[in-house]
């Protein structure tokens, strides 16, 4: 008997991504970032799982960091992470920075990516920087001429 590989159509294909999606730990964290405050001390927070496969559900601070700022908290034993706007699919998600990838990408030089780190309670002020991401409507400045 031949072993013949099973079609899979794009429709199971999403079905299985969307399950993925849904999927939730304990605390009811999502692989989707989203905001929530800390419990301990009110901040808001992004909150979400750091990958797609054995996920850790990490805090993390809004504010995106410039060079100095990752270099501050990495030695501060803080780790940094990478919070991704997918405009497409209209979601943050937040995935763990290794050595890699900080050598490869220094925060501000991906478009749609912030660098931020995680969250302490009462830890002290890093340095921060304009955030990458562009939300829908954000492009074009107002002007005053007719768009016709």
């Amino acid at each position: 008997m031949k072993n013949t590989p099973v079609p899979v159509d794009d429709a199971a294909r999403r079905r299985a991504r969307d399950a993925a999606l849904r999927k939730r730990n304990s605390d009811g964290v999502t692989r989707v970032a989203r905001t929530r405050p800390c419990r301990r001390c009110d901040a808001l927070t992004f909150v979400g799982l750091d990958d797609d496969v054995c996920a850790v559900a990490v805090s993390v601070d809004r504010y995106p960091l410039d060079a100095a700022g990752e270099v501050q908290a990495l030695l501060s034993h803080r780790r940094t992470y990478a919070l991704h706007w997918y405009p497409g699919r209209g979601r943050y998600e937040i995935e763990r920075r290794d050595a890699l990838q900080i050598a490869a990408h220094p925060p501000m030089s991906v478009a749609n990516v912030d660098v931020v780190v995680e969250h302490v309670c009462g830890s002290f002020a890093l340095p921060t920087a304009r955030t990458r991401i562009e939300r829908a409507g954000t492009r074009k400045p107002l002007t005053d001429e007719p768009p016709f």
